[in-house]
């Protein structure tokens, strides 16, 4: 794998938590 995949999955999972983490807890609680 090339560093500049791994780079971007790293970005794109880091981002995907940061967007569903929140909506997670919002529906939970």
């Amino acid at each position: 794998m090339e560093p500049e995949e791994t780079g971007v999955l790293l970005a794109g999972s880091f981002l995907l938590l940061a967007v569903l983490e929140p909506a997670m807890w919002h529906h939970c609680y």
